[in-house]
């Protein structure tokens, strides 16, 4: 995914980036693109291009992260609760025990991603944005 910035700020090998959110990754969070809750974002992106303060950037996002992100967010709470509900129909429970286990394993699955899936990709900065060329330079 490309997107164009300003950089607004420095700080060692990395630059401050302020972007516009689209629409459709308001509901995602996946990537620090779209975390934000405002119309514009500052985010952190790597300088592979020297940037300085007031330069337009263009910044990318490896391919195929955007929808591993989305998989994530939304596949891994989905697959949860159907497997919670699945199982409480072979164990033949009352419909609202079988629906409190749905949502016990959706809520499980959520913090599963939250606390420690989200830690470990910010670590492993499988999800970094990388500024990748100067589209302009200040003047």
């Amino acid at each position: 995914m490309y997107r164009q910035g300003l950089v607004t700020g420095q700080a060692g090998d990395y630059v401050e980036v302020e972007i516009l959110r689209h629409s459709a990754c308001s509901s995602c969070g996946g990537c620090a693109l779209g975390k934000a809750e405002s119309k514009s974002e500052t985010i952190k992106a790597l300088n592979r291009t020297q940037a300085q303060v007031g330069d337009l950037v263009e910044l990318a996002l490896a391919d195929g992260r955007i929808a591993r992100a989305a998989l994530t967010a939304y596949g891994i709470p989905l697959i949860a609760m159907l497997a919670a509900l699945l199982i409480g129909l072979r164990l033949q429970l009352s419909d609202i025990s079988t629906l409190i286990l749905a949502v016990v394993a959706l809520a499980g699955s959520y913090a599963l991603n939250k606390f420690l899936l989200e830690p470990w990709r910010t670590k492993a900065k499988k999800y970094q944005v990388v500024a990748i060329k100067i589209v302009k330079g200040e003047n």
